[in-house]
């Protein structure tokens, strides 16, 4: 889901400054390219160095420092700052910057370039679960159900589940509007009651949508095996619009991430009202949840700060040590042992990556790149492991949406990918 807290590159030919509500950031990260495009060079530096304070990991903010530096007479930082990112395994372009001639990569640098070159080539040993012919559907939650061996695909556009056998074939789940379901997010299985959990919310890009339902979102449970309607859990009117992207099931109730607020909530089943865990203003946009192995944890994707352990007691959030690559940009977010596995979609390229956890759940040791620029990849978002295989949305297409909600006819359909796991 992640349009709705996107930071665009950093790309200095043309570029839109952050949307975010972290507003300090977004006014030095704005300020930084208003001095740019004015050739103010040391204004350019002075706002490029005050949204690197802020957001030390962050990859367009260590991008901007670079530009802003190689622009000051500065190329030892620059250079510094783009082998970070090289590092990271992430892809730019900095020799057709011209914030960056004063370098002279293509002569001095050609190394540097090649390697980023490297990162934008695709990657990955990845097969194709399932393509369908659905070319408005525009996915987004996808389940696992063990039983029927089949898989259930959420659409946000269309408001509509799928069930999909192991063949491809396809048949109507969920129809748009049944128990209230608007836009479909994360989803979960609830073995125990043939249950499917979705996290749904009412949009512009919601095909349809009454505007009393703009800006509303909850949890619905539906019978795994009918697709009947069970329960629905709606956030309270309080005058803010609200997004849940994604749900974690825990003893007596779910855990959920509320991606326009930055609040991470808990929900209580037997008395139906949501308790707030994080409140807003310490995340920038909380996506993908997953279980700790210490079952009073669980770990959070924020899309602008990384992944953070988080307290279900305290409401306490740590954040874990990188292991050598970025953390940003994750939307869903999945776990296998000692391994998460994450979609970055806020980065460049569009990857997904198994990060290996410490003893200690405090750090990330190792990661590895499992599928990276592949070119069905427009977006992907959220996945589902089965057994010791990771199935993910290729295409969500969020980008193909125009500002009224609407998307072109001529996509792709829905692509499902699936890649082994370490």
């Amino acid at each position: 889901m992640r349009h709705l807290a996107y930071v665009p590159l950093f790309i200095l030919a043309g570029f839109a400054a952050p949307a975010l509500a972290e507003v300090g950031f977004a006014d030095h990260y704005r300020a930084a390219v208003i001095a740019y495009r004015e050739g103010d060079a040391p204004a350019f530096l002075r706002a490029a160095r005050s949204a690197r304070e802020l957001r030390p990991d962050s990859p367009q903010a260590a991008y901007l420092l670079a530009a802003a530096s190689a622009m000051n007479g500065g190329g030892e930082e620059a250079l510094d700052l783009l082998q970070e990112l090289a590092s990271q395994e992430l892809f730019y372009e900095p020799g057709d910057e011209p914030a960056f001639a004063s370098l002279g990569l293509a002569d001095r640098r050609p190394d540097l370039l090649a390697r980023f070159a490297s990162h934008g080539e695709p990657q990955g040993e990845v097969s194709v679960a399932f393509r369908l012919d659905e070319d408005r559907f525009v996915p987004e939650g996808i389940a696992w159900d063990a039983q029927t061996q089949r898989f259930l695909l959420g659409s946000i556009h269309q408001a509509r589940v799928l069930a999909v056998d192991t063949q491809g074939q396809a048949g109507e789940f969920i129809t748009s509007g049944t128990g209230g379901l608007l836009s479909v997010f994360g989803m979960q299985i609830q073995a125990s009651r043939r249950s499917l959990w979705i996290a749904t919310a009412g949009l512009r890009e919601t095909q349809g949508i009454d505007e009393l339902w703009m800006g509303r979102a909850g949890l619905l449970e539906f019978d795994l095996d009918t697709g009947r309607p069970r329960r629905a859990f709606w956030l309270p009117e309080d005058g803010r619009e609200h997004v849940l992207g994604d749900l974690q099931l825990v003893e007596g109730g779910a855990l959920t991430t509320d991606s326009l607020t930055g609040e991470v909530l808990q929900l209580e089943f037997d008395t139906g009202s949501f308790e707030i865990i994080v409140p807003a203003g310490v995340l920038v946009s909380p996506q993908g949840l997953v279980l700790a192995d210490d079952t009073g944890f669980v770990f959070v994707a924020d899309y602008r700060g990384g992944i953070f352990r988080l307290s279900l007691e305290d409401g306490v959030l740590n954040k874990l040590a990188e292991g050598g690559t970025t953390h940003h940009g994750i939307d869903g977010l999945y776990r296998r042992g000692e391994w998460l596995v994450a979609i970055q979609n806020g980065v460049r390229p569009n990857r997904v990556v198994a990060l290996k956890l410490n003893a200690g759940e405090t750090a990330v040791e190792d990661y590895r790149v499992l599928a990276a620029a592949l070119p069905d990849f427009d977006d992907p978002n959220l996945g589902v492991i089965v057994n010791k295989h990771f199935h993910f949305i290729a295409n969500s297409h969020w980008p193909q949406f125009d500002e009224q909600g609407g998307v072109p006819h001529g996509l792709s359909g829905p692509v499902v990918m699936s890649v082994e796991l370490p």
